[in-house]
């Protein structure tokens, strides 16, 4: 009974996390259309949209491997995680380096390009709480 108890907690909180994100997805997309207007948010998608290869391959299935990884009894989770985020630090590094240079072979807008850079930037920074992420995950995923 415990164990269907937790399940439906578990439920409940991501599917309640998953309806407030998707809330506050749609406002801030609101605002950002208004604030940007027709051009700006045009960039602003078309930056999304070409960040959005690199980040697929910037993951490497990471998030799935060592969440699976460290769910496992008796896993050293610090060396796991460890090897995880390195593996994570370089491929963002990669993507930070990769993006802009191949962004200047296409026929954007100034804006769009310098936007290409900040975004592959924030990279390196979210790459670690993806890392985190799985760190959490990997208890609920063992059940």
């Amino acid at each position: 009974m415990i164990i269907a108890r937790k399940i439906a907690y578990n439920v409940a909180i991501s599917s309640l996390s998953k309806i407030l994100s998707t809330a506050l997805a749609l406002v801030s997309i609101a605002f950002i259309t208004r604030y940007l207007g027709k051009e700006g948010f045009g960039n602003y998608a078309t930056v999304l949209a070409f960040l959005s290869f690199f980040a697929a391959l910037a993951d490497l299935g990471l998030y799935s491997i060592s969440t699976r990884e460290i769910s496992k009894s008796g896993a050293d989770e610090k060396k796991i995680m460890g090897n995880v985020f390195a593996m994570r630090l370089a491929s963002s590094l990669l993507i930070v380096l990769a993006a802009p240079l191949i962004g200047l072979f296409f026929p954007y807008p100034p804006a769009v390009k310098a936007g290409i850079v900040v975004v592959a930037l924030s990279f390196v920074f979210s790459s670690g709480i993806e890392t985190v992420t799985a760190t959490v995950s990997a208890p609920v995923s063992g059940i």
